[in-house]
């Protein structure tokens, strides 16, 4: 390299490092608030050091790894943890990505274009407000996009040079970019691309040689991603696999009230028509089927929970345990096995209850539930085998004094030699042994009552008076969620009708029994029309709507004049990958906002613009020329045009926008942030519509799309949108009230649960 081009390189490099890291340190310093996605990134960097192989297995590791190397750098120099530490943390891991994404973007563009002309196109890219605000809240954009530009500057370089060996070295950028985001493939395509135009052209670098570039991308990716494919147990993108984990149904409110661990009571008149509405959703978008059964008074489901590998039965009597259980831990783990039966919680709930003795033994690696005392001083005498006692678990009844309506629950053997427990011998898999205790199964509701409308509805007669227990199930398909009734039936004299409109659209089924229906699809050419939209704007929007025209121009001018056949099919495969995915994302795998996914297509085509500019400038010059009859000084020339037309682009287009502190329309969350932080205590967890809220305070949260569940969250935070107030349920106690934007109607409102 002459000593005239480093000069000229360090100082192009030089002023768009400076201005990067101007404008990223501004961003940080006024940021707000960050990303719903940049909390989950931390949250995995957090949970990188306990469970690595876990989150490994689940999504690309590289940026929580990131974020996690840059955290305990940032712990030598700070004398405690808080979520601000974890925060600039991360900002700092994704500011530096960008500065070093642009300088491999303008070193990637030299090759493709001429240094004036990449350095332009970079600065441009510098100063652009929606991709300067990616490096500022926690984004993983800008990490991909630098391994992504390092990797296709590596690639123009080989081709140009012939160097067969550059190809491992494209393969080793391919692979780190692959643990960011699966995306980072593409460059394997421009490589066969690139190889097979320049073979066309005759540039290409031998037979052998081709083969040895191809051998070696392939071998250098793999040797990068291939922990990454073993911890997940697939070659596919985590987009593309089926979802192991499965949110339970949300029970929100019945006839009003809240839902809770405890039974809901409700009263009725004979002869009058009770009506409770049911307030259900799935996290997942599931079909959900309302379901109500009788229980026995004071009972409560048992849900049961099995391990495959071990054989382990696992009996839960608490709604909240159950759930806590189906998110933690993936099916394979522990498999949601349903209502094993119906017992009691508390001793006194029925007579000649007695307790059942929960059991672990840590050389079996499974449990064991006894309701017998001797069979229970006997595991605590036996160290051979482990057994740690773990407290009564709930209360049924014993075999040789059970009412007749009682069932027996039998203990059987799994193949792995672990026990478990079913109702009336009914397991298939395995020979009954013993009768361990007695409980009930479910029964049938009383006549009249049935589900209609997600309402459960019921006219009781003159022979129904009394209490009745029901348990109401919304049920996903995998999943159930349970809400426990009692309905008592008094006289007209003794009580009144309760009532509730229904909330929720369904179609009707059998008594006792509703099915949600799920939103239809729409067609596929629709969401592709809707995609194209969608992207368009995206792509706009990213570069400011203003500078189309000249990317426009530009593109074609270099396709037509300038590129030589390999640029060409790079350039051309660069724009048609790069769609394909956008598309494909929305269509197939997520819909919604595709601003920050258009980043790859924007800083790639970015270096077209200054020559698209170029041709504007002489074109107003030319014009300006034509009207004033003669020809413009030389302060008026095609120079002085392109810099007014940069200076336009970065200045009234983008400045005010670029200076607007990230997350500034949201800052009412971090108010509501600190007031959670200073009134509820450290183990409390708060359901939060965005899981910013809770991450700020400090707090666990439980993020809800639809409708909370206030039997899993101590405090709940809503959001009202417009002049429309939330209605809570009964039972829930406003605690705080906050405006969601300066002057604006909607409402943030903090809750306790019962």
């Amino acid at each position: 390299m002459k000593s005239h081009d480093l000069r000229q390189d360090l100082l192009h490099l030089g002023v768009i490092t400076g201005a990067a890291l101007a404008i990223g340190v501004y961003l940080i310093v006024t940021c707000v608030l960050i990303t719903p996605d940049g909390v989950f990134y931390i949250r995995q960097a957090q949970q990188l050091t306990r469970h690595t192989w876990t989150v490994a297995g689940q999504f690309p590791p590289g940026y929580p790894l990131l974020l996690l190397g840059i955290h305990k750098l940032a712990s030598l120099f700070v004398q405690s943890d808080s979520v601000l530490v974890w925060v600039y943390s991360a900002q700092a891991v994704t500011l530096s990505c960008r500065i070093l994404a642009l300088v491999c973007l303008y070193f990637a563009g030299r090759l493709l274009t001429d240094a004036r002309r990449s350095f332009w196109a970079v600065l441009i890219l510098t100063f652009l407000p929606y991709p300067a605000h990616y490096g500022g809240v926690v984004l993983r954009e800008w990490p991909y996009l630098m391994f992504l530009a390092l990797g296709f500057w590596l690639l123009l370089w080989s081709l140009r040079s012939g160097c067969w060996w550059g190809f491992g070295l494209v393969g080793l950028a391919v692979g780190l970019g692959y643990l960011i985001r699966p995306e980072s493939a593409q460059l394997v395509v421009y490589g066969v691309v690139g190889l097979v135009a320049a073979w066309l052209s005759g540039r290409r670098m031998g037979r052998s040689r081709s083969v040895g570039a191809v051998l070696a991308l392939a071998a250098c990716f793999a040797v990068v991603a291939a922990p990454y494919h073993l911890a997940s147990g697939t070659v596919l993108p985590h987009q593309l696999r089926r979802s192991g984990s499965n949110d339970p149904p949300v029970i929100t409110s019945v006839g009003g009230l809240s839902a809770s661990e405890q039974v809901l009571a409700f009263d009725v008149s004979v002869g009058r028509r009770l009506e409770l509405s049911i307030e259900v959703s799935d996290p997942d978008g599931d079909d959900v089927t309302l379901t109500v059964v009788a229980a026995p008074h004071g009972s409560r489901p048992i849900y049961r929970f099995r391990t495959e590998a071990t054989g382990d039965c696992f009996l839960i009597a608490s709604e909240r345990e159950k759930d806590r259980m189906v998110v933690t831990y993936r099916p394979e783990t522990h498999a949601y096995d349903g209502i094993a039966f119906y017992a009691w919680t508390e001793p006194g709930a029925a007579a000649g209850l007695v307790p059942v003795h929960r059991f672990w033994s840590s050389v079996g690696a499974w449990h064991v539930y006894t309701a017998s005392a001797s069979r229970r001083e006997a595991l605590l005498a036996d160290a051979e085998h482990g057994w740690h006692y773990e407290g009564i678990a709930f209360y049924a009844f014993a075999p040789d004094n059970a009412p007749n309506d009682a069932r027996p629950i039998c203990e059987s053997r799994s193949e792995t030699g672990a026990p478990c427990w079913t109702l009336d011998k009914s397991d298939t898999t395995s020979q009954p042994e013993i009768t361990a205790w007695y409980a009930h199964g479910p029964a049938d509701v009383p006549a009249g009552l049935g589900l209609e409308s997600a309402t459960l509805r019921w006219q009781p007669g003159p022979d129904q008076q009394g209490e009745h227990h029901l348990n109401i199930i919304a049920d996903d398909g995998a999943v159930q969620s349970c809400q426990l009734v009692r309905i008592t039936v008094g006289t007209p004299e003794q009580a009144s009708a309760t009532s509730a409109p229904p909330v929720a659209a369904v179609e009707p089924g059998p008594t006792g029994q509703a099915a949600l229906m799920a939103v239809p699809q729409e067609p596929v050419a629709r969401r592709i029309g809707q995609a194209l939209y969608e992207i368009a704007d995206a792509f706009g929007a990213d570069i400011m709507y203003f500078l189309i025209v000249p990317l426009g121009l530009g593109l074609f001018r270099y396709l037509k004049d300038e590129a030589g056949s390999c640029e060409r099919a790079l350039t051309v495969a660069v724009i048609v990958v790069n769609f394909g995915l956008l598309l494909t994302r929305y269509v197939w795998v997520e819909p919604g906002p595709a601003r920050r996914y258009c980043l790859v297509l924007v800083a790639l085509a970015m270096f077209h613009v200054p020559t698209g500019g170029w041709v504007m400038a002489r074109w107003i010059k030319a014009g300006a020329d034509f009207v004033s009859h003669r020809r413009l000084p030389g302060s008026l020339s095609e120079r002085f045009w392109f810099g007014f037309l940069v200076a336009l682009a970065l200045g009234p287009m983008s400045l005010p926008k670029l200076l607007m502190p990230p997350g500034a329309d949201k800052a009412s969350y971090r108010r509501v942030a600190q007031w959670l932080r200073e009134n509820t205590g450290t183990e409390e967890v708060i359901a939060v519509p965005d899981r910013r809220i809770s991450f700020y305070a400090e707090r666990q949260g439980l993020t809800y799309d639809q409708s909370p569940d206030p039997r899993r969250a101590d405090y709940i935070v809503t959001i009202s949108e417009g002049n429309s107030a939330h209605s809570a349920p009964t039972g829930w106690r406003e605690m705080h009230t906050f405006e969601a934007n300066e002057g604006s109607p909607s409402r943030i409102t903090v809750y306790k649960t019962p």
